[in-house]
């Protein structure tokens, strides 16, 4: 198959919009069709990149924790209609803010709320209940997460929709059920069943030696400046970010996402989820367009999903879904075409993947193999 096209396209990505690298993997039927790394791992130009580097995954990362929540489900250990608060007790006596100042929350935060955005919490890290509970460098998931329910809802849940700090508190409720730490969770869930090492929350000195370079992309100078290497949602030295934490590799990545684009089978024949939850996963629950989704999508349980490709100006599979990651790294699941797209790379302060660079991507890609 001729990826002239595509390559020519990714080469422009990076002449026009100093893209110093990248790594695009392409699934379909479990097998890779497309595969190309361009770059350097150091800011210097003198590394290029290869299969082993690491990059922060960001958002990317609620894909994983949603996949996980919905395992407990299917478990039978946790009920997506389930109270909050029957884990987290904190969360039993929420207030809200209104037009006549913060009273009590009539509603109840629930599992699916969490999951899909509507909570009413926010993505405000510098509240003053966060900045108290972050003088403590040791503080543990459930103490971060103890400290978010001091902070009044935006609005009552499940009446509107906002990017929140929401998957962030599902890790806490899975530990609480579980009574493990959400990396042990995970690890027993998803990583060690699919043979995946390389990927956590913390990284060690080695793998650190591997992560790309990180950027911030200035508009006005047209230019991806080099930035430091901390993960802004790492809130502690030990805390577990379920929204935003995680670093692994493409690869990885890769074979989490494409086991969902495959029935809930990965490779080695591991079941991770039934065809039945991955369908509750891509179910738009939102009554209108979120300002943190893209025209023509809807938002499930942790992903976004297409509902309208005409408006998503799209040629992208019906029920298509996914998430992306602030930098700017992107996922396609479409398990109609049975077609996973990991799309990698370590920029921040830019929706130029987000809102040009991934959806012209992914086109040429749905266009180069016929469907």
């Amino acid at each position: 198959m001729n990826y002239e096209k595509l390559e020519a396209h990714l080469n422009n990505m990076m002449c026009k919009f100093d893209v110093k690298e990248y790594d695009l993997l392409v699934k379909q039927n479990g097998k890779e069709v497309f595969r190309k790394m361009a770059g350097f791992s150091d800011a210097a130009g003198t590394k290029p990149i290869n299969e082993n580097n690491l990059r922060w995954i960001y958002s990317m990362t609620k894909v994983i924790t949603s996949i996980t929540v919905m395992r407990l489900v299917e478990k039978g250990l946790l009920n997506l209609d389930d109270a909050v608060a029957k884990y987290l007790p904190e969360y039993n006596n929420m207030n809200v803010k209104t037009e006549n100042g913060t009273v009590p929350a009539k509603n109840t935060i629930r599992i699916w709320h969490l999951l899909s955005m509507q909570s009413g919490m926010d993505y405000f890290l510098d509240s003053q209940p966060l900045k108290e509970a972050r003088k403590n460098q040791k503080a543990t998931t459930r103490e971060i997460v103890r400290a978010m329910a001091l902070k009044p809802l935006c609005f009552e849940p499940g009446t509107d929709a906002l990017y929140s700090l929401s998957h962030d508190v599902l890790a806490a409720v899975a530990e609480v059920i579980c009574g493990k730490t959400w990396y042990t969770i995970l690890k027993e869930e998803l990583f060690s069943p699919l043979g995946i090492t390389d990927i956590g929350f913390h990284p060690s000195n080695e793998q650190k030696s591997r992560f790309t370079q990180q950027y911030c992309y200035d508009e006005k100078s047209n230019k991806c400046l080099v930035h430091n290497m901390n993960n802004m949602f790492c809130l502690s030295d030990i805390y577990e970010s379920a929204g935003a934490g995680l670093f692994c590799k493409t690869e990885d990545y890769s074979v989490i996402i494409d086991s969902l684009a495959n029935g809930g089978i990965a490779y080695n024949g591991y079941r991770v989820l039934s065809q039945e939850s991955i369908n509750k996963m891509r179910e738009n629950r939102i009554k209108h367009n979120g300002f943190f989704i893209k025209d023509g999508y809807g938002y499930g349980l942790g992903v976004r999903t297409l509902v309208d490709r005409n408006a998503a100006k799209t040629i992208t599979g019906d029920g298509e879904f996914g998430w992306d990651g602030v930098a700017s790294s992107y996922n396609l699941i479409d398990p109609e075409n049975h077609l996973s797209i990991v799309f990698s790379t370590h920029i921040l302060g830019t929706n130029l993947f987000n809102s040009n660079l991934s959806p012209k991507t992914c086109n040429l890609i749905y266009e180069l193999l016929g469907i």
